[in-house]
């Protein structure tokens, strides 16, 4: 197991207990947080989306 996907449910059950949602911005990391994330049980409680604009363009055209 990774130290991501071990640090996933921590901050998925941290982010629940403080009434938190997660918007992710991801772009070197092609969507490895996003993924590692919504692997959790239960994710969909606290991960609201994930954006991975990969290219300069698109970092600009859904990012500003």
């Amino acid at each position: 197991m990774s130290d991501l996907e071990a640090l996933a449910p921590k901050v998925i059950g941290r982010c629940r207990e403080a009434g938190v949602r997660l918007v992710l911005a991801e772009a070197c990391t092609g969507g490895l947080m996003t993924a590692a994330l919504t692997e959790v049980p239960g994710a969909s409680a606290v991960v609201e989306r994930g954006f991975v604009p990969y290219s300069n363009e698109s970092k600009g055209e859904q990012l500003g």
